[in-house]
Parts: C-alpha cells; sequence; structure tokens
C-alpha cells in the first residue's frame, strides 16, 4: 500500500492514469471539503464539483429544475458572477441547502475531484 500526498499546483502535471484503481481522499481544509462536509451535515442532496466557473455555470444553466441547486464557491477568493453563495461553511446554512444540489467550484479544492476522475468508487 503506498500513500502518496499532493498540492493542487500538482495536479496539472499529473499523468491521467495515476489514480487508477485508488482510493483517494481530498482533504482541503481551509474551505472546500470544510464546505462540503457542511453542506451535507445540513442536508444538501449533493456537491457536484467543477473546475471553473464558467462550467458550474453552464451545468446550471441547463438544468431544467434550477429551483433545486445552488451555485456556490470562489475563485481567487471572489464570488463569481450570478453565484448565489461563497466558499464558506458558514453560508451553507440548513435552511438553504436542505434537499438542494450543489454546484461547486473553487480556486484549489474542486480540482482534485476532476484529476482523481479514474480513481475506483467504492
Amino acid at each position: 500500500m503506498h500513500f502518496y500526498t499532493f498540492f493542487p499546483k500538482e495536479y496539472d502535471d499529473m499523468q491521467s492514469d495515476f489514480f487508477d484503481d485508488a482510493i483517494v481522499i481530498m482533504i482541503d481544509v481551509l474551505r472546500a471539503s470544510t464546505t462540503i462536509c457542511a453542506s451535507f451535515f445540513n442536508g444538501t442532496k449533493e456537491v457536484i464539483p467543477f473546475v471553473s466557473p464558467k462550467e458550474a455555470y453552464n451545468y446550471y444553466l441547463n438544468r431544467e429544475d434550477k429551483e433545486n441547486y445552488i451555485l456556490s464557491g470562489e475563485i481567487n477568493l471572489e464570488l463569481p458572477k450570478g453565484f448565489m453563495l461563497g466558499n464558506s461553511p458558514n453560508e451553507n446554512k440548513k435552511d438553504i441547502v436542505q434537499n438542494k444540489s450543489i454546484i461547486l467550484t473553487t480556486s484549489n479544492g474542486t480540482k482534485i475531484f476532476k484529476t482523481a476522475t479514474s480513481a475506483l468508487y467504492r
């Protein structure tokens, strides 16, 4: 068994098959993973990660039931235009996120989800 630690700047240089058949644990204690945990604690149905605000916004625009989705995140500490929530656990209150799907993009934290798409899901 091998354990590896990576930082966001390293993701772009990794081979696409590096995580084949791996178990990936993403920890971004400063914001992204804490925000995701707060969302689930407060009853969100799912968190759908995106690398860029444009991808996230386009996904949202193509939803027929937009009232069931919340655009959330930050890029370089700024709330992207048209987004409803930032990347703060304090913003993911139960009365806002309960039974909703969160569409999330962040400067660093959500990149691992794209990088590790070949990981083994259990």
